[in-house]
């Protein structure tokens, strides 16, 4: 049983029901905070970065955090917040490059260490009213999948072509994305986004990040959306490497070529919002520079994006906050924990449900039951 289920279990009662002639199990879970932090002992284990290795018993702990956060090993072994790197990421200088370009936080609201799980997040000093739009971006600093097209240099039918072979043409905006994020990296210092980059998390817990051994420990379910992810992967750096712009193959020609694309991948799947486009046209993608310190909390999200073309972007508070109150978005359906867990690198122990599909294999379902 894997370490995701035996966790499961430990919290929470199960529910039946039929649907789609299978079985749904809901798990119903306690109310938690999305920030509380359960543990328990697995000997033998400890973490090293993105492996496990044989050590003293340590402590395991599974948070529910935000792509922002992620888990390492501390002295005691314990699992503690390590993706962002957050002691190495220079935030003040990602804050004067906000003002410098217009984006502006509403008056109590701060970018701050989360004091319940070390993280960074978005947070209020003082009584927020519903309607407050908590953050604004100008339009010209959102990054989006439609400009990429304009300023990568060369044609985009080969890569294309690349991604409707591997079945994931679906995601073109996703990889338009990725191709932007190595553009900038590729710029360096000459890049407009150059301080955001450089704030932005080095190294991710997300499922291509995870050894063989760490992938054992997944659910069928949650090996399902990481197959998905790798098949992504593997077309997205396949198609790139196409590309003839010369910065973009800058990036190829480096020995740690490989490692520069998994970060960009890894930051546009975890940090950038999808909007369906309208009917007949492609949809599109974003990545909103400050937006992306917005972490997840399932069901008891209190701030919504509301990101148009043709308008700034912004984050509106869905209900009063009272001071101190971290301030969040639903990175999805919140009891969708497998997929939190490979694209984000965590899962919500706050939510109250959780569905899985159960199936019997060589019996009609309703024959089964």
């Amino acid at each position: 049983m894997s370490l995701f289920n035996s966790f499961l279990l430990l919290l929470c009662t199960v529910s039946f029901k039929i649907a789609h002639g299978g079985l749904i199990v809901g798990l119903r879970c306690p109310s938690a905070s999305t920030t509380a932090t359960t543990s328990f002992f697995k000997p033998s284990l400890e973490y090293r970065g993105n492996r496990l290795q044989r050590s003293i018993p340590s402590r395991i702990s599974f948070a529910a955090t935000s792509a922002d956060t992620a888990l390492s090993s501390g002295a005691d072994g314990s699992l503690q917040n390590k993706t962002s790197r957050d002691e190495q990421r220079d935030m003040q200088s990602l804050l004067r490059w906000a003002r410098k370009n217009g984006i502006h936080f509403a008056d109590g609201v701060e970018l701050q260490k989360n004091p319940n799980n070390g993280g960074w997040g978005v947070m209020a000093t003082q009584p927020l009213r519903k309607g407050t739009k908590a953050l604004v971006v100008p339009r010209k600093l959102v990054v989006s999948s439609p400009s990429t097209e304009k300023l990568v240099k060369g044609e985009f039918d080969k890569a294309f072509g690349i991604l409707q072979k591997a079945d994931v043409y679906d995601y073109k905006p996703e990889f338009l994305l990725v191709v932007r994020m190595l553009l900038e990296h590729a710029l360096g210092e000459k890049s407009n986004y150059h301080v955001w980059v450089q704030s932005l998390p080095s190294t991710f817990s997300t499922g291509i990040w995870m050894d063989e051994f760490e992938q054992s420990f997944l659910t069928k379910d949650s090996r399902v959306v990481l197959d998905l992810q790798q098949r992504q992967y593997d077309a997205f750096f396949k198609a790139a490497q196409t590309l003839s712009d010369e910065r973009i193959q800058s990036i190829f020609a480096k020995n740690d070529g490989g490692t520069i694309f998994q970060w960009a991948f890894s930051v546009i799947f975890s940090r950038s919002w999808r909007y369906s486009g309208d009917e007949g046209s492609d949809a599109v993608s974003n990545i909103v520079p400050l937006g992306d310190m917005f972490n997840h909390s399932g069901e008891r999200a209190n701030a919504g994006v509301q990101d148009f073309l043709s308008e700034d972007s912004y984050l509106e508070l869905t209900q009063d906050v009272s001071k101190g109150s971290e301030l969040t978005i639903s990175y999805g359906v919140p009891y969708n924990q497998f997929r939190l867990l490979v694209v984000f690198g965590f899962f919500d122990i706050g939510c109250e449900e959780i569905f899985s599909n159960m199936n019997f294999p060589g019996k009609d379902q309703d024959e089964a039951l």
